[in-house]
């Protein structure tokens, strides 16, 4: 399960820095409204108003009621518990019998969900085909469509308790999400584990483009081939062509992302791939020799060794120096610490080159230093660490 909630944050965390997500408290009383109703989806009215004043100030619920929900309190303030009830309606929620539905599929999800950390690859497409079904087809429960992606996140975060991997600013962030956009959170989520098990690959922006020309084409099928004999139909009609719609305005943004998405990754493996010849031996391991460097450019201006040089080989050192700087600018980072010295087993340098007398047995230590760093780039290995034994 370890692999599979690693995969879990950082989906999350990827998606919290491509929208900016930032602190903020009107999109946590939406977070903790939702989780009360989860928490007993039978609460009175009364029940929900006590929940948000334990957690939140007068201020932030006036600013909530005012910003959020559009109420007017001297026209509204004779009506108790109005400003509840906007709430439900906004959500969805807004009758005994849809909260009990909503409670019922986030519960069912989240379960499901939580076998697939646990590894089960089967519940996955199962959970797909349940997700699409509820956020597109399903046209009797529209309107808590928009709250069903929070719903499932609140259930594995809180419910399950899954949280407990997260920082407390990162929970933070997570609240703050603005309702709508829960629904991509969990799609990515589908997605990244779908390429984890190997049920679909990544896909191109070319698919994306593909797929939105193809629903376009269907809804003009649709159009120009039904007759409408009824009120209903029409309406019926109209409500299938606007989750169609729906459907492919996410397609056009999911789009735009992954355009985005390959335009980085192509210049981050660019990068990269650059590094990496620079430090092959055809180079002369550039990168491995920059530590040994420093120290001699260190020494020569401690010692005052420069002084006497010529202008030309004055500019070479300079020239070096600003080759290192620019080296260093470009986000390239050590894995590890040059010369640290440290007792170590076999286990311990698994993922570094070791220079030295094997390991005999199982947990022999032996003291150590690191005589390379390794470098990488963002998730890019340039050159894995070098360790040296070393007399005790």
């Amino acid at each position: 399960m370890k692999d599979k909630i690693h995969l879990f944050k950082e989906t999350i965390r990827k998606f919290l820095a491509k929208k900016d997500i930032k602190e903020n408290n009107m999109e946590k009383i939406s977070y903790e409204f939702i989780k009360k109703i989860l928490e007993d989806p039978r609460s009175l009215f009364e029940d929900y108003e006590e929940n948000l004043k334990k957690k939140f100030s007068e201020e932030d619920l006036e600013k909530y009621k005012k910003e959020f929900l559009v109420i007017d309190e001297e026209i509204y303030k004779d009506k108790k518990f109005f400003h509840i009830i906007k709430m439900l309606k906004k959500y969805g929620l807004n009758t005994e019998d849809r909260r009990n539905v909503f409670y019922e599929r986030v519960k069912k999800l989240g379960n499901e969900f939580l076998e697939i950390l646990d590894g089960k690859e089967d519940r996955l497409l199962e959970l797909e085909k349940e997700y699409k079904y509820y956020m597109g087809e399903d046209m009797i429960y529209v309107g808590m469509k928009k709250t069903l992606g929070l719903g499932i996140l609140i259930e594995l975060l809180e419910g399950k308790n899954i949280k407990t991997y997260f920082t407390e600013k990162e929970m933070d962030e997570i609240r703050s999400i603005p309702i709508p956009f829960y629904k991509y959170l969990i799609s990515d989520l589908i997605y990244n584990f779908e390429l984890e098990f190997g049920i679909r690959k990544k896909k191109k922006a070319v698919e994306f483009l593909n797929e939105a020309k193809d629903m376009v084409e269907d809804s003009k099928e649709k159009i120009s081939s039904k007759k409408m004999n009824s009120l209903e139909e029409i309406i019926f009609e109209r409500d299938s062509l606007k989750s169609s719609l729906k459907l492919i305005e996410t397609n056009f943004k999911e789009l735009r992302e992954k355009i985005e998405e390959e335009a980085l990754e192509a210049k981050k493996e660019a990068i990269g791939e650059f590094f990496v010849r620079l430090n092959s031996e055809k180079y002369g391991n550039f990168l491995d020799k920059i530590p040994k460097t420093e120290e001699i450019l260190v020494n020569i201006r401690r010692n005052k060794l420069d002084e006497n040089l010529s202008p030309e080989v004055k500019s070479v050192l300079t020239f070096i120096k600003q080759v290192i700087k620019f080296i260093k600018d470009s986000g390239i980072e050590n894995i590890e610490e040059q010369n640290k010295i440290f007792q170590g087993t076999a286990e311990d340098i698994y993922k570094m080159s070791y220079i030295g007398q094997p390991f005999f047995n199982e947990g022999e230590k032996k003291w150590l230093k690191i005589i390379a760093p390794g470098y990488r780039y963002e998730d890019i290995v340039i050159s894995i660490p070098k360790v040296e034994e070393i007399e005790e």
